[in-house]
């Protein structure tokens, strides 16, 4: 396995287990890898996807709507209910905010469970975490150019 295959795969691990309630900072794997040199198109792309797979996994556990999963993960159905009625009024552009810390894993969760429709949420979502991770590109290479 080629040293550029080896840093995507551990990228895209980082950046899936960080989109979860798993600890990680796939943030600092990032910019590690871009400060080292490794192309930043791949990077960027290979971020978002694995974050998006973790948020959309989320989603999928709210979507199951089993209170005893959702609260194994440490999501209080309190939490959750609190969003209901912010995503009653945001409804699936509420995936462009689901990569914030804290409040993310609990954001993928109530719009899976609420039943929000899959696709857009989705495309949110995603975007979402490639703006995230292009701002992050851009400053560290603006600091490190």
């Amino acid at each position: 396995m080629t040293p550029e295959a080896l840093a995507q795969i551990t990228l895209f691990v980082s950046s899936v287990s960080s989109a979860t309630v798993l600890p990680g900072s796939s943030e600092a794997v990032f910019a590690v890898l871009l400060i080292k040199g490794h192309p930043w198109l791949s990077c960027l792309i290979v971020a978002s996807i694995g974050n998006w797979i973790g948020g959309m996994t989320s989603y999928g556990i709210g979507r199951l709507g089993r209170w005893s999963w959702i609260e194994k993960l440490g999501v209080k159905e309190a939490q959750v209910r609190a969003l209901h009625q912010r995503l009653e009024r945001w409804g699936s552009l509420a995936g462009l905010l689901a990569w914030l810390p804290v409040i993310g894993d609990g954001i993928m969760i109530a719009l899976g469970f609420f039943r929000v429709r899959l696709v857009p949420v989705a495309l949110f979502t995603f975007f979402g975490r490639l703006i995230r991770y292009g701002a992050v590109a851009y400053l560290t290479l603006l600091v490190n150019g």
